[in-house]
């Protein structure tokens, strides 16, 4: 029902900050000198956070901007703007894996070692991409990212992926490695990141020792509103590497009681990005990268090619590195 002095375009306060924040952020990335937008005119995608969701997925209610959409007004401008979809409650790794293919196109491939560590299957949805051409000489040579929240995270993840690849995903696939762990890729040209957790987030902290009983709520929710109320969309978990997605003939209500018991049954182990923002998490990760890029580690990963038939990889190297420094100084 419309009030006095509003319209069917009236935006919520929230919504409306959210729009504010987000076209200043892509205003100022591109509004730049005619020369400057001459040289650098790529295209931008944004990335969405915790339980955000994709075009349509939720009727006309749209994840940036609210009842308006950003990515139309900015593409009326002619600037050329799209949204990534990813899992909403999804691990930066998977979000990662899933923004690459959702860009450029084909099937998620979230690596053979890491789908056999966390116990899902190791391919995904099968994606046209936003971009086929992403990453070829042309006009979608690279990208500029924009993510909210955990959309942050998970660009810096797949960034990471792009520059470095992964060690032991090219270690375990050999020949068939995915491309993304490769490393080696120059994609990406510019990160921009809104109220992202780098550091962690306390309530995430507070909420990781009960993520099940989190994701018990929301999915409860999801439910309630499917059932009750009418024309309304079903939410997408995208949950299909953990062989949680919707079936065919399913309920939203059917839906939800599968996922709740599938995560009684996790004992712990939760598909859930929550896990994953908390300040402990957010420390190590630094932790890990200080590692790996410090001399020491630089050292053991050139030694743990040599050494890999042995069963080392970077980590075990170094170890050597810093035992035989040991040895020598005491």
């Amino acid at each position: 029902m419309q009030g006095p002095g509003m319209t069917r375009s009236a935006i919520p306060p929230s919504s409306l900050w959210a729009l504010v924040l987000s076209l200043l952020a892509v205003v100022a990335l591109l509004s730049a000198t005619p020369r400057a937008v001459a040289a650098n005119d790529y295209p931008v995608v944004l990335v969405h956070g915790f339980t955000g969701w994709g075009p349509g997925e939720l009727g006309s209610l749209n994840y940036w901007g609210g009842r308006d959409s950003i990515v139309d007004l900015l593409n009326e401008a002619g600037h050329e703007v799209h949204e990534g979809v990813v899992g909403p409650l999804a691990s930066n790794w998977d979000r990662a894996c899933e923004l690459y293919a959702y860009i450029r196109g084909g099937r998620v491939d979230y690596g053979a070692a890491h789908a056999e560590r966390y116990g899902h299957k190791r391919f995904g949805r099968v994606f046209p991409g936003l971009l086929p051409d992403w990453g070829q000489p042309g006009p979608h040579a690279m990208t500029h990212l924009i993510g909210h929240s955990q959309g942050g995270q998970t660009i810096r993840a797949l960034a990471g992926l792009l520059a470095r690849g992964d060690e032991a995903e090219r270690k375990v696939s050999g020949e068939e490695v995915h491309p993304l762990f490769l490393g080696g890729h120059q994609q990406i040209r510019s990160i921009t990141t809104l109220s992202s957790p780098h550091d962690g987030s306390t309530l995430a902290a507070m909420l990781a020792d009960d993520a099940g009983y989190l994701l018990g709520w929301i999915l409860a929710l999801a439910s309630y509103i499917s059932e009750n109320y009418d024309n309304a969309p079903s939410y997408d978990f995208k949950l299909d590497q953990w062989g949680l997605s919707q079936r065919a003939g399913e309920s939203d209500k059917a839906h939800a009681k599968r996922l709740a018991r599938a995560l009684a049954d996790a004992k712990g182990r939760v598909p859930a990005s929550v896990t994953v923002l908390t300040t402990e998490e957010a420390e190590h990760r630094r932790a890990h990268q200080r590692l790996k890029h410090s001399v020491a580690g630089r050292v053991g990963t050139a030694l743990s090619y040599p050494l890999a038939p042995l069963g080392f990889d970077w980590k075990l190297s170094t170890g050597l590195v810093g035992a035989f420094a040991a040895k020598e100084v005491f």
